[in-house]
């Protein structure tokens, strides 16, 4: 959990802890001939963003919420996320790594961070 400031009681990442440059991406196109859904995905946006490896007891307290999650990332709010966030389906790290979205956790006054809970897709990495 990230610290409140005293002064806002708003919940962030500390400042310089959003190092990271991750695209948000959801999928595109219809269903295949069996219902599955699409394997295209397009970038929503590109942003700077907190992502730490999770572990131990962090890990254990995650996976409550979501199983099998292996990541945490901690992004700002930005103007068109609000209706979005819901249909963002995974996340590109930088390295090439593919992460899928478990539980994306916000609020709704936009006062804290917003946190994705993340399983990383083993054996993919985008070309």
């Amino acid at each position: 959990m990230n610290p409140a400031r005293l002064s806002t009681g708003k919940r962030h990442a500390p400042i310089g802890s959003k190092t990271s440059q991750v695209q948000l991406q959801r999928r595109t196109g219809p269903p295949d001939a069996y219902g599955q859904p699409s394997t295209t995905f397009t970038t929503y946006a590109t942003v700077f963003a907190r992502v730490r490896s999770l572990g131990g007891s962090e890990l254990f307290k995650s996976q409550e919420m979501a199983p099998e999650v292996t990541h945490e990332i901690s992004l700002d709010w930005f103007q068109g996320l609000t209706d979005s966030i819901t249909q963002l389906d995974c996340v590109l790290l930088s390295d090439g790594t593919i992460l899928d979205i478990a539980y994306p956790n916000y609020s709704e006054n936009h006062l804290d961070d917003i946190v994705l809970l993340c399983k990383q897709r083993l054996g993919s990495t985008a070309k």
